[in-house]
């Protein structure tokens, strides 16, 4: 499966809503094959990274919007041309945007999730000591 693609993209700032669903819109292209709508990817450029949820609607052919605190992070500019590598994140990627995204409840899930293999965890033990 192919689970990354690098493409010269050129940068453009997302609205508010962009911001609150810590998006990035993206055209199918550029999108790696294994990546759909919905997907977690790690957005790389300069050496670092962010990782945002890919949306349905919106995405130009050889445009990336992202919301304006990821282009900062990013190091880019609006309107920049920069080469931008999309791959997609791991189980472990996937937990760590949840638990720093902008939505509570996708933060709350993720703590909550977490707490659960946590106290699973501690009853195996505590059925195989006792």
């Amino acid at each position: 499966m192919n689970y990354s693609k690098v493409s010269e993209l050129k940068v453009c700032k997302g609205d508010a809503e962009t911001f609150k669903r810590n998006a990035v819109l993206l055209y199918k292209d550029h999108r790696p094959k294994s990546c759909g709508v919905g997907t977690i990817v790690k957005v790389t450029a300069n050496g670092k990274s962010n990782y945002h949820r890919i949306e349905a609607a919106g995405g130009r052919k050889n445009e990336i919007t992202l919301p304006a605190v990821s282009i900062q992070r990013l190091g880019l500019r609006n309107g920049d041309e920069a080469r931008i590598s999309i791959t997609k994140a791991n189980t472990f990627q996937e937990m760590m945007w949840a638990l720093n995204d902008i939505e509570p409840t996708n933060r709350i899930a993720a703590k909550l999730a977490i707490l659960s293999v946590c106290l699973g965890s501690l009853s195996v033990a505590l059925a195989i000591v006792l």
